[in-house]
């Protein structure tokens, strides 16, 4: 299986985080379900370098935030990567660490994100990139390299109209996947008014003054999908 990217665009409640939920739970029930893996880049939180693709991890190993890894996190880790690497996540997951690794983090959680998709398909949704720091820049721009030759779907979701925290190493990265001949861009518009009346339509029985609420709710909104919900 072929590996690829798709990056999916659009505003705030314009619904990037539903449409891969509703896309996972759908490939997850086919006979060869992917590992399904999500990671969201915050614009406030103070993060160590790869903060989101690390919390991914904790979730993978079932570790609870701001824990330590043991010994059972270490054996997991051990089938998927080599010492170097290995140790050097079990570095990044433990909250007291403050020294050096031994091979940079976006390099160990590249090699383990490559080593999980090379047992088997590989979702991963990224959210939120415009707010990635450049260590989880370089982590994608690293694993994009190994596309499309293990199976593995990126999925990058990319909030329009907002400031980038890293504007020059993000725009690099967007220029770089905009070249890949694997790639898929997906732009989630505004809904329409006659959209907008089918979901009236469908919620609101006949007694509703349904034309005029979907009228409001047009205008009040602006076809933003959460602002509707």
């Amino acid at each position: 299986a072929l590996g690829g990217v798709v990056e999916l665009t659009g505003g705030l409640g314009s619904g990037k985080s539903r449409l891969v939920r509703e896309f996972a739970a759908l490939v997850r029930g086919s006979e060869d379900p992917p590992i399904y893996l999500y990671g969201r880049c915050r614009e406030f939180e103070d993060q160590r370098p790869c903060q989101p693709v690390l919390s991914l991890l904790y979730r993978y190993l079932l570790l609870p935030p701001g824990s330590a890894p043991g010994e059972r996190e270490r054996e997991i880790l051990t089938r998927l990567l080599p010492r170097e690497e290995c140790e050097t996540l079990l570095a990044a997951l433990d909250p007291t660490f403050e020294g050096a690794t031994a091979v940079p983090v976006p390099v160990a959680l590249t090699a383990f994100l490559a080593s999980l998709a090379g047992r088997g398909p590989l979702v991963l949704f990224l959210d939120d990139i415009t707010w990635a720091d450049e260590g989880t820049l370089e982590l994608l721009a690293r694993l994009t390299e190994s596309l499309p030759g293990i199976a593995l779907l990126l999925i990058l979701g990319r909030r329009t109209h907002t400031e980038p925290r890293r504007p020059k190493a993000l725009a690099r990265f967007l220029e770089r996947i905009g070249r890949l001949p694997f790639r898929e861009s997906i732009e989630l518009r505004p809904l329409q008014l006659d959209a907008v009346q089918d979901l009236v339509d469908d919620h609101f029985a006949s007694t509703v003054p349904r034309v005029r609420l979907a009228q409001v709710l047009y205008e009040r909104s602006r076809g933003n999908p959460g602002m509707i919900a």
